[in-house]
């Protein structure tokens, strides 16, 4: 018995909408690779409406991805660097 190639049933489950993906998926119409694909499915839709829904809550930018993106950091660092030259010049001038 020759193997078919794995159906992508993604088109067919957007069209039949997750609340009836899931009662097909109770019932005994599909096969059981079709089922399984369908589940796959459900959970993937319902994971991403989950996190489209709470996108807002609780994901505050980390502190280090914000002092990393920074657009200061251009203007502060060689500021630092010259002030840093200057001291060290000065305390070598004042050594003589």
């Amino acid at each position: 018995m020759p193997k078919t190639p794995k159906q992508n049933w993604t088109r067919e489950f957007a069209e039949l909408g997750v609340p009836r993906v899931r009662a097909m998926i109770r019932g005994s119409e599909w096969d059981r690779e079709k089922k399984a694909a369908g589940r796959i499915w459900v959970e993937t839709t319902d994971a991403l409406a989950w996190q489209q829904k709470h996108k807002a809550e609780n994901m505050r930018t980390p502190l280090m991805l914000r002092i990393r993106t920074a657009k200061w950091w251009r203007y502060a660092m060689p500021a630092f660097g010259a002030l840093m030259g200057i001291g060290l010049l000065l305390r070598r001038l004042k050594a003589f």
